[in-house]
C-alpha cells in the first residue's frame, strides 16, 4: 500500500530519500528505481544530492519531472500518438484566431480580438478547466441553475465554448500541453513496461497536485500488480495528514513558509527493504 510521509523538506525529506535509495540497492546495485518530481530543478538537486553528498550509485536510477514521465510513457506504449507540444504564446494566438472565426457562442469576445495582454488570462482559465477534468455539460447545467454566484452567465458560458473548441482543434491538430501528456499518460501508463520494471517508484517533493496529475499518480501507483489497492490518500490541493487537526496546524504555521512536501512509496512486492531510519517523518496510511 502506498505511503505518505510528510516533513519539512529539508533536510528531512532529502535524508530520507537517500536512506530509501541506498536500502533499495544493498542488495542489488542494479535494481531499477524511478524518482518522480515536479520541477526540473528539483530533479538537479535530487541528482546532486544522491551521487555527490550521499555518494550513492545511479545505475539504472530514472529521475524524471512529472512532464518527463508523461513523454517516456506515451513514447512506450503509444509512439504514433505523441503529439506535438505547444507553449501558451501558441494558445493564446489559438483563442483570437477562434473567435475571430466566429465559431458559435463566444461573440462576447469578439471585442477582445485586438487586445493582446488579455488572452494569457482567458487561457489560463480554460486550462483550469482542462486540467480539472470538469465535463463542460454539468457546467453548462449549472450555469443554468444558477449555482454560480453572481458570475455573468453569458461570458461563462463563451469560456466553455471555447474550451470545447480548443479541445477539438487539439485533436485536429494533434497538439497538446503537459496537462493533456498527463491524461494521455495516465490512460496507459499500466501498459509501460517502463513503469513495470521498476522495482520501486518515488514520488518526490510532491505537495500540490492538480487533477490530471492526481490521476497519472494513481495510474503509476497501479503499475505495480502489490500497489494502489485503495483509495489513495492524495489531494488536489495542499497535501496534508487525514483528518488534520489544531496540532498539525500549529506546526504548519509555526514553519513560518517553510514548505511540507510529500514523499510516497510504491513498491513492486510487498513492503518496503529494511533500512535505517534516523528521522521522525510522520507516516499515513488511508483505512
Amino acid at each position: 500500500m502506498p505511503r505518505i510521509i510528510t516533513a519539512p523538506f529539508h533536510p528531512d525529506l532529502e535524508c530520507r530519500l537517500a536512506d530509501e535509495v541506498r536500502s533499495a540497492k544493498r542488495d542489488d546495485p542494479l535494481r531499477p528505481l524511478a524518482i518522480l518530481v515536479p520541477s526540473h530543478q528539483l530533479a538537479r538537486r535530487v541528482k546532486w544530492l544522491l551521487a555527490v553528498e550521499e555518494g550513492l550509485t545511479l545505475l539504472d536510477v530514472h529521475v524524471l519531472t512529472f512532464h518527463q514521465l508523461a513523454v517516456k510513457v506515451i513514447s512506450d506504449v503509444r509512439p504514433e500518438a505523441m503529439p506535438h507540444a505547444v507553449n501558451p504564446a501558441f494558445r493564446e494566438q489559438l483563442l483570437r484566431s477562434l473567435v475571430y472565426r466566429a465559431i458559435p457562442g463566444v461573440d462576447v469576445f469578439r471585442d477582445w480580438t485586438e487586445m493582446h495582454g488579455v488572452w494569457a488570462g482567458v487561457w489560463a482559465t480554460i486550462q483550469d478547466l482542462k486540467e480539472s477534468g470538469v465535463e463542460t455539460s454539468v457546467l453548462m447545467s449549472a450555469i443554468d441553475e444558477g449555482l454560480l454566484g453572481g458570475e455573468d452567465p453569458t461570458r461563462l458560458r463563451a469560456v466553455l465554448h471555447l474550451h470545447d473548441a480548443v479541445l477539438q482543434t487539439d485533436q485536429a491538430l494533434g497538439i497538446a500541453d503537459e496537462s493533456d501528456l498527463a491524461v494521455m499518460a495516465a490512460a496507459c501508463a499500466g501498459q509501460s513496461s517502463f513503469l513495470c520494471r521498476m522495482a520501486a517508484t518515488y514520488y518526490y517533493g510532491v505537495y500540490d497536485l492538480i487533477q490530471c496529475q492526481l490521476d497519472l499518480f494513481k495510474a503509476v501507483s497501479g503499475a505495480s500488480p502489490t500497489t494502489g489497492q485503495s483509495r489513495l490518500p492524495l489531494r488536489a490541493g495542499f497535501l496534508r495528514p487525514p483528518h488534520a487537526g489544531p496540532e498539525h496546524r500549529r506546526e504548519r504555521n509555526t514553519c513560518r513558509g517553510r514548505e511540507r512536501a510529500a514523499f510516497v512509496r510504491l513498491f513492486r512486492h510487498g513492503d518496503a527493504p529494511a533500512g535505517p531510519s534516523r528521522l521522525p517523518l510522520r507516516q499515513h496510511r488511508q483505512p
